[in-house]
């Protein structure tokens, strides 16, 4: 079974997908390849398919609609410095940088590894139709991060376009939350 996730990215946190994708960039390089991609929903079976082995890829697609106004300009920025493994607290890498906008008491994220320097590009479709969530149920339409199967062959109609890929080496809970501006 082919086993994804899927996130759509976007102005975050005050920042342009530019900007982001410039920090990530950044952290993959001085990292050996390993960056941090905060995202604000959980998913109970991204942990048990990575103790069991599976390797799963991680597709960037860009987001069609406009980023929404909390988005591009919060009252408030976070910043996460630490992330729980295992029920044990431990500091995000020093080379990693994780923000949300502010009023959120939880936030997660994906470490993911990449040789390839994450730059926009196109590389290759990536069909929301074509995948189901791991309930068998269709990709919502306001989901932006979510663990996907292929169920299907792509279809011409839904095609969104991968801006870069990775691959997920751990799924956590982010904590420790300060003001970052």
């Amino acid at each position: 079974m082919e086993y994804s996730i899927w996130t759509r990215v976007g102005a975050e946190a005050g920042e342009t997908t530019g900007e982001i994708l410039l920090r990530k960039e950044q952290e993959r390089s001085a990292g050996d390849g390993l960056f941090v991609w905060g995202v604000g929903n959980s998913s109970r079976g991204i942990s048990a398919l990575l103790h069991a082995g599976t390797a799963i890829d991680v597709v960037f697609s860009f987001m069609r609609a406009r980023p929404r106004p909390h988005d591009v300009s919060p009252a408030t920025v976070i910043g996460w410095r630490a992330y729980v493994d295992d029920d044990k607290t431990r500091p995000l890498p020093a080379h990693v940088r994780v923000t949300s906008r502010g009023g959120k008491d939880r936030h997660y994220a994906l470490i993911c590894r990449s040789n390839e320097p994450l730059v926009l590009s196109d590389r290759g479709a990536f069909d929301p139709e074509a995948h189901r969530n791991l309930s068998g149920r269709r990709i919502g339409d306001s989901q932006v991060t979510a663990l996907v199967q292929r169920v299907a062959r792509d279809s011409a109609s839904t095609l969104y376009a991968s801006g870069f890929r990775a691959r997920l080496v751990d799924w956590v809970k982010l904590a420790q939350p300060t003001n970052d501006r």
